[in-house]
């Protein structure tokens, strides 16, 4: 008869584990791209890895404790104190261009909103 050459075929074991990985996880050379880096395939999925990630790790307590030093203080004191005195003079400036219809008082809110949005979006420990 005819013979073959011997082929290797993936057991169905090998198959399941391909079909879980990314595009870029399977095409990717995985000595140059750390894990952590490589894409999901879904909309925001490296997000929603990191807080999974966070939560079922010490990371998450970490993120609150860790920032309890004078030095994390120092720098916050300093980012408040640079952050607030513009907002208050880009407030006041608002506030003489619109009448009175938009102030110091809403610039404060809305730093403080971007503030938390950054914080809780872009996957950084939370001062």
């Amino acid at each position: 008869g005819t013979s073959y050459p011997s082929t290797k075929m993936p057991t169905a074991d090998q198959n399941n584990i391909r079909s879980k990985l990314s595009w870029l996880e399977r095409n990717a050379p995985t000595s140059t791209i750390p894990p952590a880096l490589l894409g999901t395939g879904t909309f925001a999925g490296g997000i929603i890895r990191d807080y999974k990630l966070r939560y079922t790790s010490t990371l998450l307590k970490s993120d609150f404790i860790d920032g309890l030093t004078l030095k994390t203080k120092s720098a916050s004191l300093f980012m408040f104190c640079a952050t607030m005195t513009s907002t208050v003079a880009l407030g006041e400036v608002a506030f003489r261009e619109t009448d009175g219809h938009v102030g110091i008082t809403e610039y404060l809110m809305l730093q403080g909103a971007s503030g938390v949005a950054h914080s809780l979006f872009s996957a950084c420990p939370m001062p």
